[in-house]
């Protein structure tokens, strides 16, 4: 257990941490109680789950009617008889819905198609009905399993703290996204004050603090040594990099490379087998049971892979079910072990490229290996038969492997022990510069020039960086961009600019028309310049048309798990500051 000390809050206090996996999710929770250690506790028990434990995960599947009401969820969406009733009802099964929000940039390799949403619902639609049913579950959970149970839960449901985890992969633009499901699920109110209960975290910082709290691999981290945490789960694995560090007496991380998201989960290990299967039986009866028999190997088969010099069995049918043409007796298909395993390939090779290349540039010497897919003994073992000789001590959780992240978000709310994050990509702003005719990029764009009220002339679509590639950026860090704006005394003081990442292969792009594919506008901050016009004179142009000249900073927070923002001026030689409002594409 981590070294916690007591809650120094007033007030008593819950957190919930929701984690919406690929093809499982869980809560984690704790109750902060004013002198007392907090202490992170799971739901164990949810609606038609046939067992409870510890490391009680649900499905991540809903089953909604043509209508758009919702019939299933959870663990009940998967109970005995449920596909018969949705195809007798046409029903349509949602599930890996999350990787509907993956950015565009990540990258599927494969012919693998996610399942489509159902029809009239968005991805928050479908994000929010989940959500609301973990906070459902949670609500339940807590009145009757916890002492007074009822009157805790009154007491604390007007300022729960909600922390969301998601791929490190997955940008701001994506937690505004889950924000918006949130508030829309009403886990809290559709206020700034609403807001601000909910956090975001990576699923890896989520596991990093997972092994932290739980003393996985303790010797290695009290010797310094640096850190891969992999979070293998069922769509994405995530790979991050820390080492430790003290500051002011305390032990903390600073992440020592950008973190990486590849799209090779289980579920591709039950798509190269379903891949497989579809060819194999193209010519035999059981081709209409490929669904099935793909859902069977994923249940049963893939878990249980060990060896891939003895053959695998996919158990799907009865007895009198046979054809020898495609090794199916007794019910049971037959696979050789060979072809099992070249189904985990391309996962299994994402992980160790991953600890050998980190191994080379980063000499890291421990590597956890975390989530879901990491029960899998055949990846577990083939991962270390390949990095062991080079040096690499590999461990993974013992126990609650299914509940890593959902204890690591709660253990990121309370413990806090990332103090520095490495940026990975380049993020900028739209710039005008001033022309200057001896200028080869100004003259070769000076089709574009244009003339402020001062007489200036400009050349819109440059490009300034505001924050390089994989720096290393500190939680409190502030980054600025300095604006000289002219406005009249009638235009809008409500300005809006756009924050803009370049992903392409430049180191410094200069202009945007350079690799314009590659640039992506990441959101707009908008501020209210109001009251800075109320301290500045206007002055007259060229033309005696009155306008205000006004300098100004956009402050900028990249190293907290969200973005942040503020506007800051200076007025009588002081800085002043106001908000920044950051404004995401609409769904």
């Amino acid at each position: 257990m981590s070294n916690r000390e007591p809650y120094s809050g007033r007030t008593r206090k819950l957190v919930v941490a929701l984690d919406v996996g690929t093809t499982f999710s869980g809560v984690s929770y704790c109750l902060l109680d004013p002198g007392q250690v907090p202490e992170i506790k799971g739901v164990t028990r949810f609606p038609y789950q046939e067992f409870a434990s510890a490391d009680s995960k649900i499905p991540t599947v809903i089953w909604y009617d043509k209508n758009g009401i919702i019939k299933a969820m959870g663990a009940e969406a998967v109970k005995d008889g449920i596909q018969d009733t949705a195809e007798a009802e046409d029903w349509f099964k949602s599930e890996w819905f999350k990787l509907h929000l993956k950015p565009d940039h990540i990258r599927n390799n494969t012919s693998f198609k996610i399942p489509p949403l159902p029809p009239g619902k968005s991805i928050i639609d479908v994000f929010s009905d989940f959500l609301r049913y973990l906070y459902h579950c949670t609500e339940t959970f807590i009145r009757e399993h916890h002492p007074n149970g009822q009157q805790l839960w009154l007491s604390v449901r007007s300022t729960v703290e909600i922390i969301l985890s998601h791929p490190n992969g997955w940008e701001f633009c994506q937690q505004d996204q889950m924000r918006r499901a949130a508030v829309r699920a009403e886990l809290v109110p559709d206020l700034d004050q609403g807001y601000k209960r909910i956090h975001f975290v990576t699923e890896g910082e989520a596991s990093l603090h997972f092994c932290i709290s739980n003393n996985v691999n303790t010797e290695a981290m009290k010797r310094g040594g640096r850190i891969l945490v992999i979070d293998a789960g069922g769509g994405t694995i995530d790979i991050s990099s820390y080492g430790r560090k003290m500051e002011d007496g305390r032990q903390f991380y600073e992440e020592l490379s950008r973190a990486e998201c590849h799209l090779k989960g289980s579920i591709f290990v039950t798509e190269g087998a379903k891949e497989h299967l579809k060819e194999l039986l193209k010519d035999s009866r059981f081709k209409e049971d490929l669904e099935y028999i793909s859902e069977c190997f994923d249940r049963t088969t893939k878990p249980r892979f060990t060896r891939a010099d003895e053959p695998a069995y996919i158990k799907f049918g009865r007895s009198r079910d046979r054809d020898p043409n495609v090794n199916i007796h007794n019910g049971h298909l037959k696979l050789l072990g060979t072809d099992v395993a070249k189904f985990f390939d391309p996962s299994v090779k994402c992980i160790i490229d991953a600890i050998l290349g980190h191994k080379q540039y980063l000499t890291v010497s421990t590597v956890c290996l975390v989530g879901g897919f990491a029960a899998s003994d055949w990846l577990y073992s083939s991962v270390l038969s390949a990095v062991a000789a080079k040096g690499v001590s590999l461990c993974r959780p013992d126990s609650h492997i299914n509940k890593v992240v959902a204890n690591g978000a709660v253990s990121y709310f309370l413990d806090h022990r990332v103090s520095s994050r490495v940026s990975k990509f380049i993020y900028g702003v739209k710039a005008c510069e001033n022309y200057v005719h001896s200028n080869k990029e100004h003259v070769r764009r000076k089709s574009r020039r244009f003339s402020q009220l001062s007489g200036r002339v400009c050349i819109p679509g440059a490009f300034t960086i505001i924050l390089p590639k994989e720096t290393k950026v500190k939680e409190q860090q502030e980054f600025r961009y300095s604006y000289h704006v002219e406005l009249a005394q009638s235009d809008n003081k409500l300005i809006h600019r756009d924050l803009l990442c370049y992903r392409g292969l430049m180191n410094n792009p200069k202009w945007i028309d350079e690799d314009p594919d590659h640039f992506e506008i990441l959101c707009t901050l908008e501020a209210d310049l109001s009251a800075m016009v109320e301290s500045h004179k206007s002055i007259k142009g060229p033309e005696n048309v009155p306008y205000y000249v006004l300098e100004y900073d956009i402050v900028i927070l990249f190293g907290l798990t969200e973005l942040a923002a503020q506007v800051a001026w200076e007025e009588n030689g002081r800085e002043k500051r106001g908000p920044v409002r950051i404004v995401y594409d609409a769904e």
